[in-house]
């Protein structure tokens, strides 16, 4: 059985700074948005705490990147308030 350890940490900025780039290039908020109503439920908290860490991070005193990224990439979005697909109608 494997053994996990949860580190509650203030994330290491250059860490999300190599990580957000990546996740940029390979337009991985885009990927994981459209297919997170597949994931359990753990796996949704860790994208929305990457998520809001990715939202908050702040390069000088007025640039948000992944606010501009997100401005250049709307369909994120849209993905994301309108939520997940129905899978099943309700009756």
């Amino acid at each position: 059985m494997p053994i996990f350890v949860i580190i509650e940490a203030d994330p290491i900025p250059d860490q999300v700074l190599l990580l957000s780039q990546e996740i940029y290039t390979s337009d991985l908020l885009q990927i994981l948005s459209l297919n997170l109503y597949r994931f359990e439920f753990e796996a949704k908290k860790d994208f929305t705490s990457i998520f809001n860490t990715l939202l908050r991070r702040q390069v000088g005193e007025t640039r948000f990147p992944t606010v501009e990224y997100l401005a250049q990439k709307g369909e994120i979005l849209l993905v994301l308030t309108k939520g997940y697909p129905t899978l099943c109608p309700l009756h």
